[in-house]
């Protein structure tokens, strides 16, 4: 006796395949999958964006900090200038003239 066909096979029955839902699904995942890298490029994209424009008024800051610091440095320099030269009139005697 064949002992393969004696053996009968007890499965439940499957439930009918569902050919729409499983397909719906497939889409919602490829067009998500397509979505999130062109949505994090998109994000990153805008981050840039708005770094070049921080980066760009930060840069016009330093720009102004260091003109006004030149100009700082400039008087200084005429001031200390001007005082070494009253010292040294101070030391030979001389007076300063009067201006009309």
């Amino acid at each position: 006796m064949d002992l393969r066909f004696s053996i009968q096979r007890q499965t439940a029955p499957r439930p009918p395949r569902q050919v729409e839902n499983e397909g719906i699904l497939r889409l919602l995942l490829l067009v998500f999958a397509l979505a999130l890298p062109m949505a994090t490029m998109a994000y990153l994209k805008i981050q840039h964006t708005r770094l070049s424009y921080a980066m760009s008024e930060l840069r016009g800051q330093i720009r102004q900090e260091e003109e006004f610091r030149r100009a700082l440095m400039l008087r200084r320099s005429y001031y200390e200038r001007s005082e070494e030269i009253k010292a040294f009139a101070d030391r030979n005697g001389m007076v300063p003239r009067k201006e009309l």
